[in-house]
C-alpha cells in the first residue's frame, strides 16, 4: 500500500509509507506548552496496512488499532513496574493514545485529542 498522507480515511499523493520503521516520540504538545522528550526508548511503529500500530511508551509496550475516521479505538500494553520518571510518561502516553486521532505523513506520526497531542518523528539512519 502507498500513502502519502492519511487524514480521515483518504490517502494523499504516493509514497511508501515507513512501515516497520521506527518513530520516535519527540514531544507531548498541550495547549498552553510543549514538552520536549529526551527519552530515547518511546516510539511508535506501523504494522502493515491494516490500521495497526505497536511501540514502547518508556518501559511498557503498547498496541493499538485505528477505525476508517482515523480514530484510535483499541490501545493495550504491558504492565512492568518502571521508575517514578518512566512511569509519569508513561501515563501521559496513554492517556493521549485512549480517546484520540492518527495523523500520518512521511516524516511523522501525530496522535491527538481535545487537549494534549503526541508528536512522533522518523528516526533517521
Amino acid at each position: 500500500m502507498k500513502l502519502d498522507k492519511v487524514i480521515f480515511g483518504i490517502s494523499l499523493i504516493s509514497f511508501p509509507l515507513f512501515c516497520g520503521e521506527k518513530y520516535l516520540l519527540s514531544s507531548i504538545v498541550s495547549q498552553d506548552r510543549q514538552e520536549n522528550i529526551s527519552n530515547k526508548e518511546a516510539y511508535i511503529e506501523i504494522f502493515g496496512n491494516n490500521n495497526r500500530f505497536g511501540g514502547k511508551s518508556a518501559c511498557n509496550s503498547f498496541m493499538g488499532s485505528w477505525n476508517a475516521k482515523n480514530e484510535i479505538k483499541e490501545v493495550g500494553s504491558t504492565m512492568i513496574l518502571c521508575s517514578p520518571k518512566e512511569m509519569e510518561l508513561e501515563r501521559k502516553i496513554l492517556k493521549i493514545l485512549n480517546h484520540s486521532v492518527i495523523e500520518i505523513s512521511k516524516k511523522e506520526i501525530v496522535i491527538k485529542n481535545h487537549h494534549k497531542k503526541l508528536i512522533f518523528t522518523i528516526l533517521e539512519q
